[in-house]
């Protein structure tokens, strides 16, 4: 693991395995790469992985400005300028989603493949009311227990996860920054690039879970993607990098061959 000066930060990253295409691995709003790190470790044994941490969560510093998701994307590209790899394919969950749909709209020639697990809908996306309300004020108090206990209770996450990855997802989302945390939240609101999708050339995954509130939103953006497929995942919700890794890992790879 490392850190990068980019763009007046220094972000996390880790670039481990040394097989295969270079292919990046991203996470969603308020996660790290924990969210990430079993799907991590089985894709690496077949690709050079690189997984990161955006600006103003988990080990990647706290920048005053950067939050828009255009500002993600360009982190990315940067990171990738820094470690010197010109063309990638990109994996991203939810959030991190949202940003592949940028990269392959704004650098189509940077990105070899797309694979977008449970993205943000290119319609943009707001978490439910009562749920965000809640989450703010456990996260302003940093009571990370009543947190954890709070996303056990939603419904989209399956009941496999165990205790400490409940845990460790409530602290990573406290100690996250306001801008990260608020800025992203609203940027995803406004999110609105549906009209880009007939134009995206670029070979593209949609990763579902069955149970996800998303699927069709997901199903509609991937109608409007000529060069697109989709696999749904059974038994499995929004967080399907945690909840099927070995499933996920045999699909992207055989994707990316």
């Amino acid at each position: 693991m490392a850190f990068a000066y980019i763009r007046k930060a220094y972000l996390w990253y880790q670039d481990r395995g040394n097989r295969g295409e270079a292919t990046v691995l991203h996470h969603g709003h308020t996660a790290s790469e924990e969210n990430l790190k079993v799907l991590g470790s089985l894709l690496e044994k077949q690709h050079r992985l690189i997984t990161m941490e955006s600006r103003g969560v988990g080990r990647s510093q706290h920048s005053r400005d950067g939050y828009s998701l255009h500002s993600h994307a360009h982190d990315i590209i940067k990171l990738m300028d820094y470690l010197k790899i010109y063309r990638f394919n990109y994996i991203g969950h939810s959030m991190g989603g949202g940003l592949g749909f940028l990269l392959a709209i704004n650098f189509p020639e940077r990105v070899k493949r797309l694979i977008l697990l449970a993205p943000i809908p290119s319609s943009g996306y707001r978490a439910e009311k009562g749920f965000a309300r809640k989450r703010d004020i456990f996260r302003l108090n940093k009571n990370i227990l009543a947190l954890k206990k709070l996303l056990r209770q939603r419904a989209t996450f399956s009941y496999k996860q165990k205790e400490s990855w409940f845990f460790q997802r409530a602290k990573t989302i406290c100690s996250s920054s306001n801008g990260h945390y608020f800025g992203v939240a609203k940027e995803m609101a406004q999110f609105n690039i549906s009209h880009d999708l007939k134009n995206i050339a670029t070979p593209t995954l949609f990763m579902c879970g069955k149970n996800d509130p998303l699927l069709k939103k997901n199903m509609a953006d991937k109608y409007l993607m000529p060069l697109s497929k989709m696999v749904v995942i059974e038994n499995a919700g929004h967080d399907i990098a945690i909840e099927q890794p070995a499933k996920l890992s045999k699909i992207i790879s055989n994707f990316i061959k």
